[in-house]
């Protein structure tokens, strides 16, 4: 039997310039901790 689409997101990228800010704003924006120190970002675009 096959299962229908599932109607729902389950995954956004966003693209920025400069990612240890983005994730300090979304974590202040969604009340979150965010990360100490400098994000590893080198695996990202391999």
């Amino acid at each position: 039997m096959r299962k229908p689409i599932d109607n729902r997101i389950d995954t956004i990228f966003v693209h920025v310039a400069d990612l240890n800010r983005s994730v300090r704003w979304y974590a202040e924006l969604l009340g979150l901790e965010a990360p100490n120190g400098t994000l590893d970002v080198s695996g990202l675009y391999a």
